[in-house]
């Protein structure tokens, strides 16, 4: 589940799920949300291999970098 709101320095996402690999899943889609029409539309059309490493700091900065690549692959 997600949120969108309006926040000074861009955009805000407020997203919750009940495990961690869900809460990376609706993150991704809560962020897609923003950049396509409609991102139920949306489907795979090749499949593509990504590595994170978080920087010290726990899961905060793992997400900040998955949101991050996603971005980069989607912009590339």
């Amino acid at each position: 589940m997600y949120e969108v709101f309006e926040h000074t320095a861009d955009i805000g996402l407020r997203v919750r799920s009940s495990t961690l690999e869900e809460l990376f899943c609706d993150a991704a889609r809560a962020l897609f949300s923003l950049i396509v029409g409609n991102v139920d539309a949306v489907r795979p059309t090749k499949k593509v291999r990504l590595v994170v490493s978080g920087k010290p700091g726990g899961v905060d900065y793992l997400l900040f970098d998955w949101l991050n690549e996603l971005l980069f692959q989607f912009d590339s």
